[in-house]
């Protein structure tokens, strides 16, 4: 497919808004976790943070092992000096004691975990920082497992990266100030940018775009804490100033709620698990809320298939499909309801990336045409 001229984001008379910075935020949270670690390796780990800075993705914990170290488009194992090797035996060990400490006050942190017993296989700090586990289990009672003895965390830091969805927003957040906003399913695999695009979304709704969006009231349905991380009930990732979030509650239940008290023009929702998460979905899109929520699956038919089944309706508008980019996600496609593509990449077309200093303007993807909605049909 030709790819159309990159155009750019803000219209004629809009320029004091297309200025949008890109700096990633790096919080005081990231310091607290590394102060979960023993004391002999939190100096590496802070320099590696300075060297890195937003790259740093995963810590890779193992029991009595080398601590390895994902930052793409480098991975390898931690050296007492900060920097990556690829031999084991240069590398920064944990011993039992040490790992057993970690294990302890990670969990301490999450009342998650507490309360699930890890039967999930993962929990969140303090900050969005998403925590995998693995071990021994054992089977409990109602069927599941539950894990008795961790050998193995992944901890996958979270980010917040201002302006990142830049690409997506001439699709997203129409330029006449009282016309709808879109609703949109987020698709990719694990770590291919959904939720952090989800998150800048959601706070440009929320807190407006000058002289494009006026900004709107945001449902943010947050179960697992990943994408608020709220702290007293004081979000700690940038959310909007109109965004009320519903944590630690099942999504079906959450969803309900918020229609029913928040009033919401938009509601947000990461990794869609079934058919009562849609159905509920459907109810507040025929309430007049537009939905935006993230799901598993490398394309929309794969996860019509394997999600729901391929007669199901979908209450979406926008399917937008995410690949792991070498820093930054990147978008794949953007098709409409009626699998019109409106949007896709090429080998050689890498423009939904973000250019890599924060000074420059952002661009947009090809000026989107007539968007065909839910329940319309293409003239």
């Amino acid at each position: 497919m030709k790819q159309t001229p990159l155009s750019p984001l803000f219209p004629a008379g809009a320029e004091e808004a297309s200025e949008v910075q890109t700096d990633v935020a790096v919080p005081s949270f990231r310091e607290a976790l590394f102060a979960l670690f023993p004391e002999d390796v939190r100096p590496a780990l802070r320099s590696l943070a300075r060297d890195s800075g937003e790259r740093l993705e995963e810590i890779r914990v193992r029991k009595g092992r080398p601590l390895e170290i994902v930052a793409p488009p480098e991975e390898g194992f931690l050296r007492e000096d900060g920097r990556l090797t690829s031999l084991p035996e240069k590398a920064l060990v944990l011993d039992t004691e040490g790992f057993e400490r970690l294990v302890a006050q990670v969990t301490a942190y999450s009342t998650y975990a507490r309360e699930s017993g890890w039967r999930e296989g993962f929990l969140f700090l303090p900050g969005g920082h998403r925590v995998g586990l693995s071990g021994r289990g054992t089977p409990v009672q109602g069927g599941g497992v539950r894990l008795v003895e961790v050998s193995s965390l992944n901890i996958r830091l979270a980010r917040s990266v201002d302006g990142v969805a830049a690409p997506l927003y001439p699709y997203v957040f129409p330029t006449a100030r009282r016309e709808a906003l879109p609703s949109l399913l987020l698709l990719g695999p694990p770590r291919s940018g959904k939720t952090t695009f989800l998150r800048d979304l959601v706070r440009r709704a929320s807190d407006g775009i000058p002289g494009v969006w006026r900004g709107t009231r945001v449902a943010l349905v947050d179960e697992r804490g990943e994408l608020a991380s709220l702290a007293e009930g004081v979000p700690r990732l940038p959310v909007g100033a109109r965004t009320d979030v519903y944590e630690g509650i099942p999504k079906p239940t959450a969803l309900v709620m918020a229609l029913r008290s928040m009033a919401p023009e938009v509601v947000a929702v990461d990794e869609l698990a079934g058919r009562e998460e849609l159905a509920v979905l459907w109810d507040m899109r025929r309430a007049g809320v537009a939905v935006w929520a993230t799901a598993h699956a490398p394309s929309r038919e794969d996860f019509l298939r394997r999600l729901v089944a391929a007669d199901f309706p979908l209450p979406f508008d926008l399917y937008v499909v995410f690949r792991r980019g070498p820093s930054l996600p990147e978008i794949v496609s953007i098709e409409d309801a009626s699998g019109k593509t409106l949007y896709r990449t090429t080998a050689e077309s890498r423009s939904s990336r973000l250019p890599a200093r924060s000074a420059e303007r952002h661009r947009a993807l090809p000026t989107p045409g007539r968007i065909v909605g839910f329940g319309q049909r293409e003239g």
